[in-house]
């Protein structure tokens, strides 16, 4: 599969989309932009998260509202294999003395199946991980 500047534009404008709901607190909107890749079937169509895993989601998400963010990094290698970083700034610092850690990464596997971006999460430690609802 040969990937060109449209599959970058396009997949920087679903993280865009998906961090900006966020951002503003449009929990619900970010939920279901999200997909599933299947762990024993990489092929497989990625699918839209059920019902548990959108709690799972939703409740994640609102736990840490975040400030800001930006892209910081993205890799392409193929359809089903690529990486979208994003640092996350989950508060504004009070001064330079404040030495509160206030960031955090996020880490979206896109994924082009039949020709459409899917946005899935991505633990890059851990590798490719599915929505656990029960944590």
């Amino acid at each position: 599969m040969a990937l060109s500047k449209k599959d970058t534009i396009k997949v920087l404008e679903l993280t865009n989309q998906f961090m900006t709901a966020v951002k503003e607190q449009r929990y619900a909107d970010a939920a279901i932009m999200l997909h599933e890749t299947k762990a024993d079937d990489p092929f497989a169509q990625p699918e839209l998260l059920d019902n548990t895993q959108l709690k799972s989601v939703l409740h994640r998400l609102k736990a840490f509202p975040i400030y800001d963010y930006s892209i910081t990094d993205y890799i392409f290698k193929e359809a089903l294999d690529n990486e979208v970083r994003c640092k996350v700034i989950l508060f504004p610092k009070n001064d330079e003395k404040d030495t509160r850690p206030n960031t955090t990464t996020w880490y979206f596997k896109p994924v082009r199946f039949l020709g459409e971006w899917k946005l899935c999460f991505r633990s890059s430690t851990q590798g490719d991980r599915t929505f656990d609802a029960s944590n």
